[in-house]
């Protein structure tokens, strides 16, 4: 999800994140350090984005 301006040229001032899992019983530590390594250490365009743009995320649990 994302909030644009208004003016033209149109462009992300905050960026919500929403990582879905699917599955039963997942353990919400594990989700947590996952999400976490991912935003902190492996994604390069998350780490470019956070210099310029607001960014939060949230963990949403889908049980099936």
């Amino acid at each position: 999800e994302g909030e644009l301006t208004e003016e033209h040229p149109k462009y992300f001032i905050k960026i919500h994140v929403i990582y879905e899992f699917k599955g039963t019983d997942l353990p919400m530590d594990k989700l947590q350090k996952a999400v976490s390594l991912s935003e902190e250490k492996y994604c390069g365009v998350s780490a470019v984005y956070k210099k310029v743009i607001e960014m939060t995320s949230e963990i949403r649990v889908i049980e099936q």
